[in-house]
């Protein structure tokens, strides 16, 4: 006998699996990897979401399938719209996020190696190894 098992996840719902196994639907909504829940939606038969999760994948309407079960052609149609209208907006905005993340980083790193060499963390530094 077969057991169809349908995990239907809410924002504290842990995903147990991929790259995100250890996150919950909030967290990995709260790190914008929306297109990740997407694709797990779309292509994932035994995972669905509830409808306040739905809603805020804007997945509704004609979008939305029938679980268990997956819809290939539908993820193709929600990522072509996705490209076409959000894709040269959204990947400028990436480019500039990225920039920024990085500018960031090597900021904090310079401020970090100036903060470890100054003269008096270097004496606390050799005075605290006797």
């Amino acid at each position: 006998m077969d057991v169809i098992l349908l995990r239907k996840l809410s924002s504290k719902s842990l995903l147990g699996f991929g790259k995100y196994a250890d996150m919950t639907v909030s967290q990995v909504i709260a790190i914008n990897k929306k297109i990740y829940l997407k694709w797990c939606y779309y292509n994932l038969s035994n995972i669905s979401f509830i409808d306040e999760i739905l809603d805020e994948l804007y997945i509704i309407g004609d979008y939305v399938i029938e679980k268990p079960g997956t819809d290939a052609k539908k993820w193709n149609d929600m990522s072509n719209y996705m490209n076409k209208y959000i894709g040269a907006e959204g990947m400028a905005r990436k480019a500039r996020h990225k920039k920024r993340q990085k500018a960031n980083s090597i900021c904090n790193n310079n401020r970090l190696s100036k903060l470890y060499y100054k003269k008096s963390v270097l004496r606390y530094l050799n005075n605290s190894k006797t």
